[in-house]
Parts: C-alpha cells; sequence; structure tokens
C-alpha cells in the first residue's frame, strides 16, 4: 500500500511540474539605455509593460543584449531571438493587427518622436513637410529609424550613422548643420553633455509607433500567446 501511494505521489509531481513548465519567450533588446524606454536595469517604461503583459502567461519571458542588427537577424533566421521592439514593418515578423492590412498601434508599446537637431546658429527649418533653407547641406540620420528611405524619398543627401550620439560630434566640428533623431536620445545627450550649440526645431520630422514584433514562425506555434500578448498590451495601455 505505501509503495502505490509513493508512486502516486510521485506522479503527481512529475505532472504538477511538467503544466508548470513555461514556454521561453526571448527578446531581444538592443545593447544600450535608450531612457525612458529601455534600459540595462530592465527598468525601462517598455520593459516594464511587457512584463506585465506577459506575467499572466505560461510564458517565460527572457531578455537579451545584442547589437540592433543582430537582435534582427536572429528574429529574422528564427535563432536566439522571438521577438524585438521595432518601429516599422518588415515581413520577417507578426504584428498586432487592426485588420488585414493596419497594424493595431493601441496593441503598440508606444511612440518615438523623431526631431531635426540644428545648430543653434543654422538657419535650416522644418515646416511638417519639407526643410526650408537646406540647399546642398547633408542631413544626419541614424541607424534603425529608416529615416533615409524618406530623405532619399525627398531628394535630400544624407548620411547614416548608428548612434545619435555620433550626429551631434559632426554638428559640433562643423562637419554637418542638421540631423534627425529621437527626442528621448538628444534631451538625454543634452543632459550628461549640457549641449550648447545644438537645438531641436519644434516640429517633430516624423513620429514612429512602436511594437513587440514577433517571429512569423514563433507566432504560428503560439498563436494564442502572443495575441494575449498584444491584447494585454492594449488593455494595459
Amino acid at each position: 500500500m505505501k509503495f502505490i501511494l509513493t508512486i502516486l505521489f510521485i506522479t503527481s509531481i512529475i505532472g504538477t511540474a511538467h503544466s508548470a513548465e513555461k514556454i521561453p519567450f526571448r527578446v531581444c533588446k538592443i545593447d544600450k539605455d535608450f531612457i525612458p524606454f529601455i534600459n540595462m536595469k530592465g527598468t525601462g517604461i517598455w520593459q516594464k509593460k511587457i512584463k506585465k503583459a506577459i506575467k499572466v502567461l505560461p510564458l517565460e519571458l527572457q531578455f537579451h543584449d545584442a547589437p540592433r542588427r543582430r537582435c534582427f537577424l536572429e528574429a529574422e533566421q528564427n535563432s536566439a531571438t522571438d521577438a524585438v521592439v521595432i518601429g516599422y514593418r518588415v515581413n520577417y515578423l507578426s504584428y498586432p493587427m487592426k485588420n488585414a492590412t493596419e497594424t493595431d498601434r493601441d496593441a503598440g508599446l508606444g511612440v518615438v518622436s523623431l526631431v531635426v537637431v540644428v545648430h543653434k546658429d543654422s538657419k535650416i527649418k522644418w515646416n511638417g513637410e519639407r526643410f526650408e533653407n537646406l540647399g546642398d547641406e547633408i542631413v544626419g540620420s541614424q541607424l534603425g529609424y529608416l529615416v533615409n528611405e524618406k530623405l532619399d524619398s525627398m531628394g535630400v543627401h544624407n548620411e547614416e550613422v548608428p548612434t545619435a550620439e555620433k550626429n551631434i560630434e559632426k554638428i559640433n566640428k562643423g562637419r554637418i548643420e542638421v540631423a534627425i533623431m529621437a527626442r528621448e536620445d538628444f534631451l538625454l545627450l543634452k543632459k550628461k553633455n549640457h549641449l550648447k550649440n545644438v537645438v531641436a526645431l519644434p516640429i517633430p520630422f516624423q513620429e514612429n509607433d512602436v511594437y513587440l514584433g514577433v517571429s512569423t514562425p514563433y507566432y504560428q506555434k503560439n498563436k494564442k500567446y502572443v495575441d494575449a500578448i498584444w491584447a494585454n498590451l492594449k488593455k494595459n495601455k
């Protein structure tokens, strides 16, 4: 009798452990702070939103850091990354959708405002649609925001660099007069470096809705859980 009860007890423990087993959900984030949205401590606004949305689901959230290109490559190859934070559409990720063609911005993580930053003595202006007094000046753009594609379509010469700080350096050295960057990056650099020679123009260059984009193979395999994450992000907005 004791033997039977022992077997039943062990079987019960194994069954409970199996039912409690969670599915890994690996989110790759860029390996630098993007205050206040992402930080290396895991306490950024977007990180908190993702944690809250997943908390009630049988998923094991695993954040890891990598350069932006590697994050996206891992998601495209469906290797070490199941999801990334992204502000534009790519064909290898799935997004919360409002209909067949339109993403559901209410299920996103937030909005990033991109601003036009100029030397304080520059006469260059941005009216929301086009530059004024730009001439043949080169506009500094930043990797990851697809700003260069919009500038190309406008016939504006531009150079892409990895970080906002690189463009600030180029403005300070007189190599360019104007650059486009996330408002949060500009404010952080201004606070950190006490920038005196650069200013942000009042009208945003563009605003990007930001989503938790999920690797399509992962989404197809775990559709109900990923849909639940997006639904929770929408509910907790």
